[in-house]
C-alpha cells in the first residue's frame, strides 16, 4: 500500500525515501565518486562550460560541467530542465564545485516544458530553493510537482507545488499560523488569512482589521491548514486540492511580503492565470 501511495504522489522511492543518497560514494578502482539530484539550474560559464545546481534531499551541490554548452556534448542531456540525474565526478579536482566526468538521466519530466504556467511556477520555486536551501520535504515536494505535472495531473501538481512553498516558508521562518486566530486565539469561526498579522483570523477580528481582507472559503482554509500540518504523502490521501493557481500565487505573495524580495516572474504567473480565467 505504501508503494502505491508513493507512486500516487509521483515520488521516486530511490531519491526521496533515502535521504542518504547525497552521501559520497567512491569507487575504489577508478577513484571516482557519484551523486544524484534534481537539476535546478544551469548557468553558462566561459565559452562552452556550465555551472549546474543540483538538489539532493539534504543540500545543494554546484557542478562544474566542462563543454556541456556544445551541441555534440555527451553530457549535455544530463542537465535538461525537470530532470533527475546521476553523475560521476572526480573528487581529486572537486572543491567548491564538483568536477563532472559523466553520468546518466534517471528520470525526466520533460512535459513540464510544454506549459508556461508550470515553467514559471517551477522557476519561482527553484529560485527560493537556491536562496534558502533544501531539505527532504522540499525535495520530495518539488519532485512530486514535476512528476504530477508531467503526467497531466494538474491539481495534484499544484498541491505538491504549494507544499514545496510552505516548506520553504517554514525553512525561512515565515510560515503562517494556522492553529488559531492570531489576534484573539479562538479556534472557531476562522474566516480568513491576514498577511499583516501572520495567519488565521476569526470572523469577529476580521471586521476590525484595517487591511482589506476578504473571507476565505472553508475549503481553502482547511487546505491551507493541511498544507502546513500534514506531510506530503498524507496530503495526497486527503481529497482537497487547489482549483487553480490562486493559492500558489497567494503563498508566493506571502513570501514576497515577509522577505521584502521582489519575485519578478510572479507578475507573469498572475497574468497567465488571468488569461486562463478569461478564456473560460
Amino acid at each position: 500500500m505504501n508503494s502505491l501511495n508513493n507512486q500516487a504522489a509521483g515520488i521516486s522511492k530511490n531519491s526521496s525515501d533515502n535521504a542518504s543518497d547525497d552521501v559520497l560514494v567512491i569507487d575504489d578502482e577508478s577513484r571516482s565518486a557519484s551523486i544524484e539530484g534534481l537539476v535546478l539550474s544551469v548557468m553558462d560559464y566561459k565559452d562552452n562550460d556550465g555551472l549546474v545546481t543540483l538538489a539532493t534531499p539534504e543540500k545543494l551541490i554546484k557542478v562544474y560541467a566542462r563543454g556541456i554548452q556544445k551541441e555534440k556534448s555527451k553530457n549535455r542531456r544530463l542537465f535538461a530542465p525537470f530532470s533527475l540525474s546521476h553523475i560521476n565526478y572526480d573528487p581529486k579536482y572537486s572543491g567548491e564545485f564538483i568536477y563532472l566526468i559523466n553520468g546518466n538521466v534517471i528520470d525526466s519530466w520533460w512535459k513540464c516544458s510544454e506549459s508556461l504556467e508550470i515553467q514559471t511556477a517551477s522557476a519561482l520555486i527553484v529560485n527560493l530553493i537556491e536562496r534558502h536551501g533544501v531539505n527532504p520535504q522540499i525535495y520530495s515536494s518539488l519532485q512530486a510537482f514535476w512528476s504530477c505535472a508531467h503526467k497531466g495531473r494538474e491539481q495534484d501538481a499544484l498541491l505538491a507545488a504549494c507544499k514545496a512553498v510552505i516548506e520553504i516558508l517554514r525553512e525561512a521562518g515565515m510560515v503562517m499560523n494556522v492553529d488559531e486566530c492570531v489576534l484573539c486565539s479562538r479556534t472557531d469561526r476562522i474566516a480568513s488569512v491576514s498577511m499583516k498579522e501572520g495567519g488565521f483570523v476569526c470572523l469577529d477580528c476580521l471586521d476590525q482589521l484595517e487591511e482589506d481582507n476578504l473571507p476565505w472559503s472553508k475549503e481553502n482554509l482547511m487546505l491551507l491548514r493541511r498544507l502546513v500540518r500534514l506531510p506530503l504523502l498524507q496530503l495526497f490521501k486527503q481529497p482537497l486540492r487547489p482549483k487553480d493557481y490562486a493559492l500558489l500565487i497567494e503563498l508566493f505573495e506571502w513570501y514576497q511580503y515577509y522577505s521584502d524580495f521582489r519575485m519578478r516572474s510572479l507578475d507573469f504567473l498572475r497574468m497567465l492565470r488571468k488569461e486562463r480565467l478569461n478564456a473560460l
